[in-house]
């Protein structure tokens, strides 16, 4: 009985690297997370992450399966297996998207898709697209993807891990198979999107240049965040950190002349080692993420406390 479920689940993987790896010329990574509970949060954090040295090429995904015994690795010692894009590849026509919003999707869309159920009403979804783009061209393009269907914003980096189907998850108390509920049908062609961008683009640029950015020395930024949090605690509502944390680097981003690239944020960031800990690096990216993914034309932009954190600049930071 053993080996007939065997049997299956390598039928599975290989129509999987059929229909989508050997659709790309690139090579890929395979990793290992495994999750325990956090004592004081009840969350699941990884207490195991490791990645396998040699990438491969699509084809042979099968091969590094069995050779490194990883179908036991995910049924006995619980390991959650991922893949990726090895970031030595310079090109990919291989577009990937995490926490799809599949209500959004028409059926048309949903035939440029292969989509994985990655627990209950969670999907993941790679798209092969007409032709390869560089790395920044498929940032751009999955946050194009971002705004059209709600997809994560936290997965558009380059090497972004991929939940691998016909494996189990064993993120949440229940472990879920993730299988592949549709493959796509139809190649994506990549020209109207890219066309669509460049015009985005434009828009955005002719903003900034039209926008008169305030000064903030970078020892002042630690104070700054402060004074913003103790207004925020004066309005005597439930303080959500992460909301301080996207709505005060928002501000910095697109109203000083600060390159939030270049700053310490974890030296900034209300008591976030203890709050994210485990993986502090990852929701600063995914914060970052966030605040490049949202601009200007967004009406409600000066809700994000803009008055106050200008108002708290002006009063308290301007005359240092």
């Amino acid at each position: 009985m053993e080996k007939e479920i065997i049997n299956e689940f390598f039928h599975d993987i290989r129509e999987f690297k059929k229909k989508v790896l050997e659709q790309t010329n690139n090579t890929f990574k395979i990793s290992f997370i495994k999750y325990i509970k956090d004592k004081n949060t009840g969350k699941n954090i990884d207490t195991k992450r490791f990645t396998l040295k040699k990438s491969f090429i699509g084809k042979n995904l099968d091969k590094v399966i069995f050779n490194n015994k990883i179908y036991f690795k995910n049924r006995i010692k619980h390991e959650n297996i991922y893949i990726s894009l090895d970031d030595t590849n310079k090109k990919t026509n291989l577009l990937w998207l995490d926490d799809i919003d599949i209500n959004k999707l028409t059926n048309k869309q949903k035939e440029y898709i292969t989509l994985i159920e990655t627990s209950p009403n969670n999907y993941q979804g790679y798209i092969i697209m007409d032709k390869e783009v560089d790395k920044n061209t498929l940032k751009q393009i999955k946050k194009y993807f971002h705004k059209k269907y709600n997809t994560d914003i936290g997965s558009i980096d380059f090497t972004h891990l991929m939940r691998l189907p016909y494996f189990y998850s064993y993120k949440h108390e229940i472990p879920h198979y993730v299988v592949v509920k549709q493959y796509q049908k139809k190649i994506l062609p990549t020209t109207p999107i890219i066309k669509q961008l460049k015009t985005d683009n434009e828009i955005k640029q002719n903003n900034i240049q039209n926008n008169d950015k305030i000064h903030i020395n970078t020892d002042k930024l630690s104070f700054f965040y402060d004074l913003y949090l103790k207004e925020k605690k004066k309005e005597k509502l439930q303080i959500d950190y992460n909301v301080i944390d996207f709505r005060f680097l928002h501000f910095l981003h697109y109203f000083t002349d600060t390159n939030i690239e270049s700053v310490n944020l974890q030296n900034i960031f209300y008591n976030i080692e203890e709050r994210k800990r485990g993986h502090t690096d990852d929701y600063i990216n995914r914060t970052k993420n966030k605040v490049y993914n949202i601009y200007e034309t967004d009406k409600n932009y000066k809700n994000f406390d803009y008055n106050l954190l200008h108002n708290l600049y002006t009063k308290h930071i301007k005359s240092i």
